[in-house]
């Protein structure tokens, strides 16, 4: 759909359609992730193959990539040091979760130095693990305000 919208603006060359259809590409941007149908890196490599081309969109599937993978290493290391997993001591995921960190650094390098990856495209792939992270975070505060203000109400009748 976005990708009609910005087409047609392209075609008709004119100021008003380029606004309508920022509007609307915004707005299907919006309601995919609102709706739950495409995560944020999805979304954001979908805008750099229409906006950037072949090469921003390949860089931000490569960035959405590495922003995956390094948010579920992550988790997985944070549920080992915050939960005390009796087969990993506190001190030894802590140096992993910074071993971590170094390796991310490596391949972010590696893509983008060896590689020939895209930086802008790279950029805007893994700049969705920060947003995506900051949505996550904002919609569990409302749900978490929903659910205290439906216990308190439960209380009161």
């Amino acid at each position: 759909a976005a990708v009609l919208w910005i087409g047609m603006a392209m075609e008709l060359r004119k100021r008003p359609v380029w606004w309508l259809a920022g509007i609307a590409v915004l707005g299907i941007v919006l309601s995919r992730i609102y709706l739950g149908v495409h995560d944020l890196d999805d979304v954001l490599t979908g805008l750099g193959l229409v906006l950037g081309g072949v090469s921003i969109g390949i860089g931000a599937a490569v960035g959405g990539t590495v922003a995956a993978l390094d948010a579920w290493a992550i988790t997985w290391l944070a549920s080992r040091i915050i939960g005390g997993a009796g087969f990993i001591d506190r001190g030894f995921a802590a140096g992993l979760l910074g071993a971590k960190l170094v390796v991310l650094l490596a391949v972010c390098w590696a893509l983008l130095a060896r590689w020939g990856v895209d930086p802008i495209g790279f950029s805007v792939g893994l700049g969705a693990l920060v947003l995506g992270m900051l949505y996550s975070g904002a919609e569990l505060s409302v749900r978490e305000a929903q659910a205290a203000r439906e216990a308190a109400t439960v209380g009161e009748g």
